[in-house]
């Protein structure tokens, strides 16, 4: 038996790099276009060259004979067919790279010349989080950048984060929500 850095090892065990939690290289772009009375305004985000250890399917996905009644299971083609026990290993690492398009808005400008009091009114709908292109089979392929542990349940947070542990996808992450904003801009 080894041990390293408090942890019991066996011989036997290979410890292999299986990725970075931090992303080698983040890319934004954004970019307006305007035709007449009409504006097009976009932002696309991209992050590349970081992993997550997905949790969720760590869960989820193995069939527990006993327990596959009492919660959802998560179905991906990375699940291992005769798995009954989850452990954490290797097989829950995922790249976790992507293209986002985070912000849309478009927008049309009146001229209002015959009110006096008002001179233009512009009208705009902005989307929020409106697509993401990921292999990644968890909730966001976001990099995760510190750690608040294990929860009771998925519900309460504990302690103080732990910026030393990168990289966990844990159950705590919603679904990230898609925004509609609407406005309407007077210029007087």
């Amino acid at each position: 038996m080894l041990t390293n850095f408090g942890f019991a090892l066996n011989e036997d065990s290979d410890f292999t790099n299986l990725g970075n939690a931090i992303p080698d290289i983040e890319l934004g772009w954004t970019h307006s276009v305007s035709y007449k009375s009409w504006t097009l305004n976009t932002l696309i985000r991209g992050v590349f060259g970081h992993s997550l250890v997905n949790l969720n399917r760590l869960f989820y996905e193995p069939v527990d004979p006993g327990a596959i009644s009492s919660y959802n299971r998560i179905i991906t083609d990375k699940a291992v067919e005769g798995l009954t026990v989850s452990r954490f290993s290797s097989l829950y690492v995922e790249r976790a790279d992507f293209v986002k398009l985070d912000y849309l808005t478009i927008s049309r400008r009146f001229n209002l010349n015959s009110i006096e009091a008002i001179g233009d009114v512009t009208v705009f709908l902005t989307v929020e989080n409106v697509f993401t292109i990921t292999g990644y089979t968890g909730i966001s392929p976001e990099p995760v950048l510190e750690d608040r542990g294990p929860t009771d349940n998925g519900s309460r947070l504990r302690g103080d984060p732990n910026r030393l542990t990168m990289g966990i996808d844990r159950r705590t992450n919603y679904l990230p929500a898609r925004s509609f904003i609407f406005g309407v801009n007077l210029k007087f």
